[in-house]
């Protein structure tokens, strides 16, 4: 395999993120996967003694558990739509229980931390520079990049091993955060969770799922496909209705697995209870090719070298995708659409793919192009399965 440039290894974004955000609490702070507790009473540690304290705010009396390094905090539930934050100011020492010896920090303040947003770079060259791997079919590996760029998607795709399906998902967690690239195996309370805090979220190799946990999830998966307006009535349990989602139709949902063969002995379709509405909403394209490039891993030392003698031109790449994710709209050309076969659902779940498909484009020719390459793709995967998806059962 032909070696790329190391700064796209995911580790060094990941150092980058760590130097320029390492202050600050994230979801990746956790204690127990962003689970929304209640408490009316807390013990406040004073230098003489311990007393009980309730904050004078109902609303502060709703928090999540994290933790940083050697350092346990309680930060209330109101914050949590501005991760990450910093802290601001003292945090009040507690204990949860008087005889317990768990010392928690409690928040009482905080600054919202914000990526600077500007353009550096046209979204074409956008686009072509992120993650530049050698790969066999140049408009599998755009494709690839175009959509995880964008978010508020509602698509599948199925390659083989190789194809690099999820890599630059992983880059963008790393990025923007707020990407959960490889989602496995939840719940419906999880995947609850996973939805709050997350604006792109990706059911890796859902052939692989346990049933109970793929059944337990498909009305959820189907639901947010067909902009449901009662979305709401997922959120099973009490905890669960405190985490009231903003724009929850915005988010991305996508799939990602192997097709069936000779040593994946399980087909997509086969996978969900009501696959006729699955596929009614979420297009399956196959997508053919392998990444034919490789990044060796850094170790820590040489990735934080790395990040040093590239720390200008990744934060001119962070920067110029946070303006392009908040300013793509300003810059449409507004192609027609009319060569595309998309229908109904179809259109409007990768309608916004399509938005950044326009801008990427530099003529109508082009975006007829794939648009077609698109269809042709949809139709790849219903040979592949010799499935019948007439138009009259989309209709």
């Amino acid at each position: 395999m032909k070696e790329i440039n190391e700064m796209w290894h995911f580790q060094n974004w990941a150092t980058l993120n760590d130097k320029l955000y390492g202050n600050t609490l994230s979801a990746e702070n956790f204690v127990d996967d962003g689970r929304i507790h209640h408490q009316d009473n807390f013990f406040n540690i004073a230098k003489i003694e311990t007393f009980e304290w309730s904050p004078e705010n109902g609303e502060d009396r709703y928090f999540v558990k994290m933790v940083k390094g050697n350092e346990f905090f309680i930060l209330p539930k109101k914050y949590l739509e501005h991760l990450p934050i910093e802290i601001k100011g003292e945090t009040k020492k507690i204990k949860l229980k008087k005889s317990e010896s768990q010392v928690w920090n409690y928040i009482t303040g905080v600054d919202i931390s914000k990526v600077p947003m500007k353009q550096y770079f046209e979204f074409t060259d956008t686009i072509d520079i992120f993650n530049p791997v050698e790969h066999s079919d140049d408009m599998t590996w755009t494709f690839l990049k175009l959509m995880a760029f964008t978010e508020g998607i509602k698509v599948a795709i199925c390659g083989d091993t190789g194809c690099g399906k999820n890599a630059n998902l992983t880059l963008y967690r790393h990025i923007r955060g707020k990407v959960a690239h490889k989602i496995k195996n939840n719940t419906r309370a999880q995947l609850w969770v996973q939805m709050y805090y997350n604006n792109q979220l990706n059911f890796d190799e859902w052939t692989t799922w346990k049933k109970e946990h793929r059944n337990d999830t498909e009305d959820i998966i189907a639901g947010v496909a067909d902009e449901d307006p009662d979305i709401d009535k997922f959120s099973r349990d009490k905890n669960r209705n405190l985490l009231k989602i903003k724009n929850i139709n915005n988010k991305s949902f996508t799939f990602t697995f192997n097709p069936y063969s000779d040593n994946h002995h399980i087909h997509f379709k086969d996978t969900f209870e009501n696959f006729d509405k699955i596929i009614d909403r979420y297009p399956i394209l196959y997508l053919e090719g392998k990444v034919l490039s490789t990044i060796l891993s850094p170790s820590d030392e040489r990735s934080k070298q790395i990040v040093f003698e590239n720390f200008n031109v990744m934060c001119k790449i962070i920067a110029n995708d946070a303006y392009w994710k908040n300013n793509l709209d300003k810059h449409l050309h507004n192609y027609s659409r009319v060569k595309s076969n998309l229908n109904r659902r179809h259109l409007a779940n990768l309608g916004r793919l399509l938005d950044v498909l326009d801008v990427y484009c530099f003529s109508q020719e082009q975006f007829d192009v794939w648009l077609v390459w698109i269809d042709s793709r949809i139709q790849a995967y219903k040979d592949l399965n010799s499935f019948d998806y007439s138009s009259e059962r989309l209709a």
